[in-house]
């Protein structure tokens, strides 16, 4: 009789808040992390810059796997949702504001992009929330973050209140899916 295989998945972040992330490292990974990020001081900013993507990325990962990190509506339905909470997050949305955001961010104001949808099932329920340009991972972070797109969110819950709840984004990208590395496939629409 054969087991069968639960999926796994990666994400493609096109956003990563990397101070959100570093703290929420135990010590022993904050440690770890800091001792990766000083023996990579030498490298060039983009190599050093994807280390650092690829670091938190897979941390992110981990964390949402061993503290089983639910999605936003299982913790709806199961009527756990509260401020302060990290959930999962991936559904069609809109997104607006991220090449005005960067635009200003790159004259040395502070600017937010936006992305807002609701959740038909639960009455619909508004899911809203901000994001800072100073965390896109690449340059087509604007086209990939613009727009009807259904992209994955680890992030905070900031608010809760009768017909919306706030996120705060931690990373924001696609979700890839696979068993295994010769069985990924990518999980991303727009329109």
């Amino acid at each position: 009789m054969s087991s069968i295989e639960i999926p796994t998945y990666s994400i493609t972040p096109y956003f990563l808040h990397v101070r959100g992330l570093v703290s929420l490292m135990d010590s022993a990974h904050t440690k770890k992390f800091e001792a990766q990020m000083a023996r990579s001081n030498d490298l060039d900013t983009l190599r050093r810059s994807f280390l650092i993507e690829k670091e938190l990325t897979s941390f992110a990962l981990n964390l949402i796997r061993k503290q089983r990190i639910a999605p936003l509506e299982e913790l709806l339905l199961s009527q756990q949702i509260k401020t302060g909470i990290l959930a999962t997050f991936h559904r069609s949305g809109y997104f607006r504001g991220a090449s005005a955001a960067l635009k200003k961010e790159r004259k040395g104001q502070k600017s937010y992009a936006e992305f807002h949808t609701k959740l038909p099932e639960f009455e619909d329920l508004m899911i809203k929330g901000q994001f800072s340009p100073e965390h896109f991972t690449c340059s087509s972070s604007t086209c990939l973050l613009s727009g009807k797109a259904t992209r994955f969110m680890l992030t905070v819950v900031d608010q809760v209140k009768t017909k919306t709840i706030v996120l705060r984004p931690l990373i924001i990208g696609d979700r890839i899916y696979g068993n295994g590395s010769e069985d990924i496939m990518f999980h991303s629409k727009n329109a």
